[in-house]
């Protein structure tokens, strides 16, 4: 049942895509069929995680959202959040179940500003104020997807981006869980938009917080020398880390840097299933021992992360900030590739760079319909349980059209200069 449930939903993907791209081309009774399809697709889907909200706000998981409460009222109670014994004995007193490794806070102290207020109210009211917070952020999401890459489309286009974002399998795995990602995105998308403005650098800033796997998007930044973007993150950065200082002292601010909360996560943690990363990939293929020792170090991963780095460097360099989109997108799926801590349901940020591809399906190779294959099998993957393999086939992708533009920026230039030579021919003699 399972399997043809997941083929239905794939097979939805293209349906979807297929239907907006000949939309120009239907007749108006058409339209409104396929518009009533959009809005069933949208309406089932949020029934669905509707579901899943309420059932957890009844019985709370044993992850994630369980475990940021316990941190916010750690927090709150003005205790040192990188000590976890205090979240296990408040797990204790409310007779939570949760996994002791889970109690280490591995984020830094800045983050603390989105959890602390979770623990001002008890469990139940705390996670329905997170479920209207992201529900709220997911709406914005798709807002902003629709207006970065498909405004001109209108009602259409807004529905057929809702409709992708919620049919992605990872979406409802984030409702689940009550994971941050929809912030994350929504971070991604501002400073994505208004990257030429000197606030788009607190947009990136703030998202780098939530979930470190931004942090290799300040590369674009200086390889493309936006340096107002750059100054405000900067400026961002210090200012934040001034505020979580004042607001929760300075010893628990240090304790994230002295007490390195991820080196105490056991091995196994890294090859975890759920962790799609490079890292993790190459430890599950080689099966390495992974008792003792942080695994972060193994040369095959160092070596291969640098690799795809300076490659990726590289296109960004010469892509230039004409093409700033693309420069994105192919970092953006670099940073999916090689953050150690990228999990399965990180993927959702790929929706940016598969919106991208869809939005301008006309200019490259293959057009609409191998954009339309990519996405179903990139959606196939992630849905899968596959996401590495959708990361780094985003990331190749990617990188072959960037290679591709540079080329053809380029044969203009070489034509001219081959043409700027003087053709001698031989006299006959």
């Amino acid at each position: 049942m399972e399997v043809i449930k997941d083929a239905l939903f794939l097979l939805l993907t293209p349906v979807m895509l297929l239907g907006f791209h000949y939309h120009p081309s239907l007749t108006a009774k058409q339209r409104i069929l396929f518009a009533g399809f959009l809005a069933a697709v949208i309406v089932a889907c949020g029934i669905r995680n509707g579901q899943i909200m309420y059932s957890n706000i009844a019985h709370p998981p044993r992850w994630d959202f369980v475990l940021f409460w316990l941190y916010g009222r750690v927090a709150t109670q003005g205790l040192n959040f990188y000590e976890p014994e205090h979240a296990l004995k408040l797990a204790e007193q409310h007779q939570l179940s949760v996994d002791p490794i889970g109690t280490w806070f591995l984020y830094p102290p800045q983050t603390m500003f989105l959890f602390a207020p979770l623990g001002w109210f008890d469990i139940q009211t705390a996670h329905l104020f997170w479920y209207i917070l992201m529900s709220s952020v997911l709406v914005l999401d798709m807002i902003l997807l629709w207006k970065i890459f498909l405004r001109g489309s209108g009602l259409t286009g807004l529905m057929l981006t809702a409709a992708l974002v919620l049919t992605l399998k990872v979406t409802s795995m984030i409702i689940y869980f009550g994971q941050t990602i929809f912030i994350v995105l929504l971070m991604l998308l501002l400073f994505w938009r208004e990257r030429e403005r000197l606030r788009s650098g607190i947009w990136l800033t703030l998202g780098l917080f939530v979930k470190p796997v931004l942090a290799l998007l300040p590369m674009v930044l200086v390889l493309q020398r936006n340096w107002r973007a750059m100054m405000s993150a900067v400026g961002a950065v210090v200012l934040i880390s001034a505020l979580a200082m004042i607001a929760f002292g300075a010893e628990t601010f240090w304790d994230f840097f002295t007490v390195r909360p991820a080196a105490n996560l056991p091995g196994d943690v890294y090859a975890d299933p759920t962790n799609q990363s490079l890292l993790a990939t190459v430890l599950r293929l080689t099966g390495d021992d992974l008792h003792g020792a942080t695994p972060l170090f193994r040369a095959v991963f160092g070596v291969l992360s640098l690799l795809l780095a300076a490659l990726t460097g590289w296109l960004v360099f010469r892509l230039g900030p004409d093409h700033a989109d693309w420069a994105l997108s192919l970092t953006l799926a670099l940073a999916l590739l090689i953050y150690p801590g990228a999990l399965e349901h990180y993927s959702l940020l790929l929706i940016a760079p598969m919106l991208l591809l869809w939005a301008r399906r006309q200019e490259l190779i293959g057009g609409a319909w191998g954009v339309v294959g990519f996405m179903t099998l990139e959606y196939a993957l992630i849905r899968g349980h596959y996401a590495f393999m959708a990361n780094a086939l985003a990331w190749a992708a990617l990188a072959g059209i960037g290679a591709w533009m540079i080329g053809r920026r380029a044969a203009p230039s070489i034509a001219a200069l081959l043409a700027s030579f003087p053709s001698e021919g031989l006299e006959p003699g």
